[in-house]
């Protein structure tokens, strides 16, 4: 589950009596829009996680949905990933 700081007291009142399996705090994340076209892009995604590795930028997480892709990183990531995915994709 993914979910804003706000809602941790929710989530763990609701879930109470499920393990635990792993906790993350200190993510942000960036989302793309794409365009409805990309559905037959061979490698869309990929194009984006190899410009962040070439950066040895690290992603916790990725989401996608069809005209979307949200990239999840640790605060100590997101301004270098933010700032090299808008230089390589400008």
């Amino acid at each position: 589950m993914i979910f804003g700081e706000n809602l941790l007291d929710i989530v763990e009142d609701t879930f109470i009596n499920e393990e635990k399996i792993n906790y993350v705090e200190g993510l942000v994340s960036v989302s793309i829009e794409l365009t409805k076209d990309t559905i037959n892009n061979p490698g869309i995604y990929s194009g984006f996680l190899n410009l962040l590795a070439w950066g040895n930028i690290s992603v916790t997480e990725m989401l996608s949905t069809f005209t979307s892709l949200t990239l999840i990183f640790g605060k100590n990531n997101i301004d270098r990933a933010f700032s090299f995915l808008i230089k390589e994709i400008s």
